[in-house]
């Protein structure tokens, strides 16, 4: 019979802190900075006056609503949106600067 620590070895935490959030969906942390300055991952929550994290549910309802990747025309509006989100933020893309809308999320309008 296994105890109680045994199993908690292998238990994802629900509340994720920066490091192992942007672990969970398998980028980067500038990459996973960027997803969440962008809204296309959620803010954090707060636990606690100095502990953030990210909520691993939200996580993955952030990557359910992703879209598939050669999902054909009727998906391309979707991926547009969400390339253009993410080019305003990457060094040298083709919309650099260039982050209307975004202004909630803290980018500023370039």
């Amino acid at each position: 019979m296994s105890t109680s620590k045994e199993r908690s070895r292998f238990l994802l935490p629900r509340l994720l802190r920066r490091p192992r959030a942007a672990n969970y969906l398998d980028v980067s942390e500038p990459t996973f900075d960027a997803l969440v300055r962008a809204g296309i991952v959620s803010q954090p929550k707060r636990l606690g006056a100095f502990v953030r994290g990210w909520d691993r549910l939200d996580l993955d309802r952030d990557v359910d609503a992703l879209p598939y990747d050669g999902a054909g025309a009727a998906q391309k509006d979707a991926d547009d949106d969400i390339v253009g989100k993410l080019a305003c933020l990457i060094p040298g893309a083709p919309g650099e600067g260039r982050c209307f809308g975004l202004a909630r999320t803290g980018i500023h309008q370039g």
